[in-house]
């Protein structure tokens, strides 16, 4: 078996939200195969006997910690999680010769740059910093397929890990109701490329229209409840919405499952096209049927429209409100067909049991 050293400064105590899950998840699944080591601001229970405090020093003293520790526990692997902890174990590795390997979730100087946190050079500069680090590592797990194409330099030390979902979480449970209308579910974030405005945009015109009846089944994390609120009034669909702000994600299958279809509008940008959409699994999961757009891992997932409904991001507003047209006017066996096609996919593919097994193949090999 192989001693692994997990490094990060997040707290994963409780996670709630697509990072911390992934590399919560990710952790488990190492668990099984490997003696793991686990160094960050806390965590729970079940990975607790593993728990190694994270240290609060700078410069040579944290190094000088992680050193012992690689001296002692007889570490093969130092693993992290996001280019956020890219620099450390290079330095290790410098020092130990032990093994690194990174999790890439998607172009985090991509996304600074869309938030105008930094200036253009600085992302260009912080991409080349990127791109000079990862040659140091052994391995390095993307999220999407696209992220294997963008380092295709390092291809053959790349392993695409798609998201996962636990099935017990997210039972198979189709939702059937009363047919005159439709539940919408949202789940996520409000920003913008995570795509909510986008839906919102299509549900005013479907509403302005009387297209037909719906009810809105939101959920979000991070978000505060006056701000959504003011975004929903200013949509005219605060009376259609339900809304769940912070829900622990042990109860966020109760309240999604009541959905006839679920939504993943991402707009086609460089952060959506690098990156996976943590939710999807966990919608595939429940065989309620989801309309995406064909963003990112899409096209590579899926390569007809039997598993949910694809959507060209081009015109993303329009196109979706044609896509929740056409789907409330597919029957309930029609509905079904795709949700069913939708779960299977996620029990075949998508399971951090299945998923589990290529990141132990790829470490133990290591």
């Amino acid at each position: 078996m192989k001693n692994i050293l997990f490094v990060s400064g997040v707290n994963l105590k409780n996670p709630m939200r697509g990072t911390p899950l992934r590399i919560y998840n990710f952790l488990q699944q190492i668990n099984k195969e490997s003696n793991l080591f686990i160094c960050c601001q806390d965590i729970d229970d079940h990975l607790k006997k593993n728990f190694i405090f994270y240290p609060e020093g700078h410069g040579f003293d944290k190094i000088k910690y992680f050193l012992s520790i690689i001296k002692e526990k007889k570490i093969d692997i130092v693993f992290v999680a996001t280019e956020t902890s890219i620099k450390l174990p290079i330095i290790l590795k410098i020092f130990t010769r032990v093994k690194i390997a990174i999790d890439l979730h998607g172009l985090s100087f991509e996304e600074l740059y869309y938030k105008k946190a930094i200036s253009w050079w600085k992302k260009i500069y912080s991409e080349l910093m990127i791109r000079f680090y990862l040659c140091f590592y052994d391995l390095i797990f993307v999220a999407a397929d696209n992220l294997k194409s963008y380092y295709k330099f390092l291809e053959k030390k790349i392993s695409v890990i798609y998201g996962g979902v636990n099935l017990a979480e997210f039972p198979y449970n189709f939702f059937s109701h009363d047919d005159s209308y439709l539940i919408i579910g949202y789940m996520g974030n409000s920003r913008p490329y995570q795509g909510l405005d986008y839906l919102l945009g299509a549900l005013q015109k479907i509403k302005e229209n009387q297209v037909f009846p719906f009810k809105l089944n939101l959920v979000l994390s991070g978000e505060k409840e006056n701000e959504v609120k003011e975004k929903l009034i200013s949509y005219n669909l605060l009376n259609e919405t339900s809304l769940n702000l912070d829900v622990a994600h042990s109860l966020v299958n109760a309240i999604i499952n009541k959905s006839d279809v679920l939504i993943i509008p991402r707009p086609s940008i460089s952060v959506t096209e690098y990156a996976f959409p943590s939710k999807l699994p966990e919608y595939l999961a429940t065989g309620i049927p989801i309309i995406i757009s064909s963003v990112g891992p899409v096209n590579y997932m899926f390569k007809d429209n039997s598993c949910c409904i694809i959507i060209k991001a081009d015109d993303l507003e329009n196109n979706l409100k044609q896509a929740l047209i056409d789907f409330f006017h597919l029957s309930l066996v029609e509905r079904k067909s795709i949700g069913f096609n939708a779960f299977q996919y996620s029990e075949n593919n998508l399971t951090w049991e299945v998923i589990g097994k290529i990141i132990n193949k790829n470490l133990i090999n290591l």
